[in-house]
């Protein structure tokens, strides 16, 4: 456990100064402390020598790819946990939530969408005046497009949402809201097992904090009829 040192934000500005004058002292720069403390994941999974040396597939390869993407999964939990909790808005159009980007933000946060999947197909069949779909190709983005010059990060409704069907959505600068305080990463190995077996055992080591509650909102959209 510690502490993590988190700078505000900057609004000070430099002083005009004459000719061969004195440098006047800067505004000195204000940190906040977050304290985290890190606990252990771990867990292990038995599997018979047998199936192991019969098996026509990598099998060890197969159990090892799956376990590490429980790990994954937990850490993928932890953060969007922590997401969850960012300033709820609410939203009945996309004009709620452009109102979000030009006014809701410091600008100098890079904005980003981490949204449910039941999020994304609502705003995809979403079209302009033209009947022109709102969503716009981008080749940088997860999702392959963006929203308002945003790019887009699909994940599932009951990791980013509660229940399957949720349109929800993180706006905001991902990284500088939350941090991930990785200790020890994703270990995943083989140990002899007593009754002619391998044991594969995992362990990793983290915390996820908020740093930053104003790099974030959590928006529910619930589309007028």
């Amino acid at each position: 456990q510690g502490s993590y040192p988190i700078l505000e934000s900057n609004q000070a500005v430099l002083a005009s100064v004459e000719e061969l004058k004195a440098n006047p002292d800067l505004e000195k720069p204000q940190f906040k402390d977050v304290d985290y403390k890190v606990l252990t994941y771990r867990g292990q999974l038995a599997v018979a020598q047998e199936a192991l040396d019969d098996s026509d597939d990598d099998l060890a390869g197969i159990i090892a790819r799956h376990i590490q993407r429980q790990g994954l999964n937990t850490a993928n939990k932890a953060i969007a946990g922590q997401l969850k909790t960012a300033t709820a808005v609410a939203a009945t159009s996309l004009d709620d939530i452009k109102t979000q980007i030009n006014t809701g933000f410091d600008p100098a946060y890079n904005l980003e969408f981490l949204v449910s999947q039941s999020f994304f197909n609502a705003v995809d069949q979403m079209k302009d005046g033209n009947g022109n779909y709102l969503l716009q190709p981008d080749v940088t983005a997860q999702s392959g497009k963006q929203l308002f010059g945003r790019p887009i990060t699909i994940l599932a409704d009951t990791l980013i949402g509660t229940a399957v069907g949720d349109k929800v959505a993180f706006l905001g600068e991902p990284s500088a809201f939350a941090v991930y305080f990785d200790r020890v990463q994703t270990s995943v190995r083989w140990v002899e097992e007593v009754y002619y077996g391998q044991v594969l055992a995992v362990a990793m080591r983290f915390d996820t904090k908020v740093v930053d509650p104003k790099a974030g909102k959590y928006i529910t959209l619930t589309p007028a009829p």
